[in-house]
């Protein structure tokens, strides 16, 4: 029984040693478990500094496979043996004073070139007995976080000097009012040298010289939350008034507290430019205005007795009938010549008026271009051209152009070109084309006459003058034909081009677009000719 006794004993006491066992070897699994799981590093080192063991992680970042592989070495041999003297120093200091040291900042420079920052944290290892045996540390990887940190703060000095280096004026303040904070730029607008100052002393409302225009300010920005190139008046610390373009945003704070941010941009030099702008162009406009009604008085003061004049000569020719002789004839065309040719300065200087102070209106009738424009002024100028011995050759399309347009804008422009095609041609040919195409129609003026010298092309459509100049020029006319017509083939939107060489003669195109004329169905059938 004794025996039996002792036996049982004797397998409980196995048993429980087998049980133990188990359970160290289930707490040594789940410890290199929790070791291998966590994030942070573990590491321990013997009292010469060599390590005894580490996690899984730790192992790693050494470069190796496996933790029981650094048994045995030190820092010099593995991946960060660039900064092994620090952190021995580290860790014997640890030992030797037996003193800890948290959470401090540390670098690790890689053998791939990387670095990585290191929050780390060393604690003496001891023994039972309270002697130190070596050194027990981890760390944590916060490369990420110290880069943010880095981004942040260059963001920061990067805003900070936006800010302080701005040259417009930047501020914040409540809702209520009080300014809470402004830029050196904005102290300058406001000629102030004290920011203490303006925010002890201040509100935004006793900056403003006209309160409603901060009433106004305010409800837009209240309403919609943001304003955009507001523009008012303040009174600076000096008792100045300027001007500012202001803009602003409602911006809510990290606490929940709503302010107001702003941009203000001092614009007193331009807004008084601009004023001195208006002023001029209003005076420039009343000018004009006398100049229009002193020009159109003139016209029907000059134009009156002349017209009556040449109604009186063409009276006298009727009377004397057969009776004038070869120099009375000469004298009659003289005065009728010279007359016709006043008559025609004023009206270029008139319509050049209008012109300039944009008084022309455009009234669209219906017309024939060839029958009531074109063939009209092609024979007001046929005996000049007989005289002249020219030959002139006239090209008609194949159907009639019946135009809803600007009558007199357009007799104008073919009066002008022809004219200067009769005037400066002596020989040769001027030959009138008017061709139908299917999107537009154009009308081409080609002489032989003396030409436009290159130098003088770009200066054809100035008004006044010429490129023949003085009192002893070969040719008459006040220089304003060409900058006329050119005006109003603007209006008309007609495409006007003119290609000219010294001695070998000119060619003015005129095209217009059919979808900018409301082309008429013809009601008359006309003879085709192919010259006059």
């Amino acid at each position: 029984m004794t025996k039996n006794k002792q036996k049982i004993s004797l397998q409980n006491k196995v048993n429980k040693s087998i049980k133990n066992d188990e359970n160290k070897i289930e707490q040594k699994a789940m410890f290199d478990l929790i070791m291998d799981t966590i994030p942070q590093r573990v590491f321990w080192k013997d009292i010469n500094l060599n390590y005894l063991g580490c996690n899984l992680v730790f192992a790693k970042d050494a470069g190796l496979n496996h933790p029981s592989e650094i048994i045995g070495k030190n820092d010099f041999e593995l991946s960060w043996k660039e900064n092994a003297e620090l952190y021995r120093a580290d860790d014997r200091f640890v030992i030797e004073t037996k003193q800890s040291k948290i959470d401090y900042e540390e670098p690790q420079y890689r053998s791939d070139s990387t670095t990585l920052w290191l929050k780390t944290s060393k604690i003496p290892l001891k023994d039972e007995k309270g002697n130190v045996i070596g050194v027990l540390g981890t760390y944590e990887d916060i490369t990420a976080q110290k880069q943010t940190e880095e981004s942040l703060k260059e963001s920061e000095e990067n805003h900070r000097s936006l800010y302080e280096n701005s040259s417009v004026g930047l501020y914040r303040t409540s809702l209520e009012g009080d300014i809470l904070m402004v830029n050196p730029a904005f102290l300058k607008i406001l000629e102030s040298t004290s920011i203490e100052d303006i925010k002890s002393n201040r509100k935004v409302s006793d900056y403003y010289k006209y309160p409603e225009q901060l009433k106004k300010f305010r409800e837009i920005l209240l309403n919609e939350g943001v304003v955009y190139g507001f523009e008012s008046q303040l009174i600076t610390e000096d008792g100045r008034e300027i001007y500012i373009r202001e803009s602003a945003k409602i911006i809510s704070r990290k606490n929940g507290v709503k302010v107001i941010e702003g941009v203000v941009e001092d614009i007193t030099d331009s807004k008084l430019i601009e004023e001195q702008l208006v002023s001029a162009k209003n005076k420039a406009e009343a000018m004009e205005k006398v100049k229009g009604e002193f020009l159109a008085q003139m016209s029907h003061e000059i134009r009156t007795p002349l017209n009556a004049i040449l109604s009186t000569l063409d009276f006298l020719k009727d009377e004397l009938g057969g009776k004038m002789t070869n120099d009375m004839i000469d004298v009659f065309g003289i005065i009728d010549s010279s007359g016709n040719r006043i008559i025609r300065t004023i009206e270029s200087i008139l319509n050049m008026s209008e012109l300039q102070t944009g008084s022309y209106e455009i009234i669209k009738t219906e017309f024939n271009l060839c029958e009531e424009i074109i063939e009209p002024i092609l024979n007001q100028y046929a005996q000049i051209i007989v005289q002249k011995k020219v030959k002139l050759v006239y090209n008609k399309p194949d159907s009639d152009l019946n135009l809803l347009a600007d009558r007199y804008s357009i007799s104008q422009i073919f009066n002008n070109i022809f004219d200067n095609a009769v005037k400066y041609t002596s020989k040769g040919t001027i030959e009138v084309t008017v061709k139908r195409n299917i999107s537009d129609f154009c009308v081409e003026i080609k002489d032989t006459g003396i030409g436009i010298s290159k130098d003088y092309l770009d200066k054809i459509f100035e008004p006044f003058t010429q490129e023949y100049q003085g009192y002893s020029r070969p040719y008459d006319g006040c220089g304003l034909g060409l900058s006329v017509t050119k005006r109003y083939c603007e209006l008309d939107n007609i495409d006007f081009k003119i290609d000219s060489e010294r001695g070998t003669g000119t060619t003015v195109l005129l095209t217009f677009q059919n979808d900018l004329f409301e082309i008429v169905p013809s009601q008359k059938i006309l003879v085709k000719q192919s010259s006059l």
